[in-house]
């Protein structure tokens, strides 16, 4: 059995363990203790470390964590948030077809000369601004098609939409989103995917680095 933590600093109990393992933070908010019987640290390519470099690496903000417990040790892992770029750099993006926001069926991309692919959630603050920034650009960048994926169920963005009295009139909103359609192997948002006309991805940005994506937005559209 492996466990899968999101952690966000709250303290976990463990139930395989027979109540007696636990996932609590350190004083700084920043590591973890796991209270098992044996416990085995490990880093995201499966090497064993200590403690100490478990909870430094962890500190980065990089990774999540990972428990496989057994009746007697808690193997955990470091989890990277998101894979290595080379991983989808150069896949093709399957045809996906979805109804957007207001219900009309949406093709993503294969239109303009590139389509971005903006994966969010209305739960994730750094999404929301991205999203915000790339609604704007959507002039700017008029070779461009955006498009705002998610796996919130449409009713919900809809009450999130009109709460927050968001128009996002220049991108394509998608909810509903089925993440076995397309999966691009990360635990966080935001993330996008910038595709051609061919639907081969040309480039990738993980987190809110909003600098360096609208730097690749600039490099693509003069491609």
């Amino acid at each position: 059995m492996k466990i899968i933590i999101f952690f966000s600093f709250t303290i976990f109990s463990l139930n395989c363990f027979s109540q007696k393992a636990e996932v609590t933070k350190t004083a700084d908010g920043k590591g973890i203790t796991v209270k098992a019987q044996y416990t085995i640290w490990y880093d995201a390519f499966g090497k064993t470390i200590s403690k100490e470099q478990f909870n430094d690496s962890l500190k980065t903000g990089n990774y999540l964590i990972s428990i496989n417990p057994d009746s007697l040790t808690a193997k955990t892992y470091l989890l990277n948030k998101y894979p290595s770029k080379s991983e989808i750099i150069g896949t093709k993006v399957p045809e996906l077809t979805y109804p957007d926001i207001l219900g009309k069926t949406i093709k993503i991309g294969g239109i303009s000369n590139i389509s971005v692919l903006i994966f969010w959630s209305i739960t994730c603050a750094p999404c929301i601004q991205e999203i915000m920034v790339f609604n704007a650009l959507a002039k700017e960048y008029p070779n461009f098609d955006f498009y705002a994926i998610t796996t919130d169920n449409k009713v919900a963005v809809l009450d999130f939409l009109n709460q927050k009295n968001y128009k996002w009139n220049n991108i394509v909103i998608i909810p509903d989103y089925n993440q076995k359609d397309y999966d691009l192997g990360i635990y966080v948002y935001p993330a996008c995917v910038f595709m051609n006309k061919e639907r081969v991805v040309k480039e990738v940005c993980f987190k809110e680095d909003l600098r360096q994506t609208i730097a690749l937005m600039e490099i693509l559209d003069k491609k």
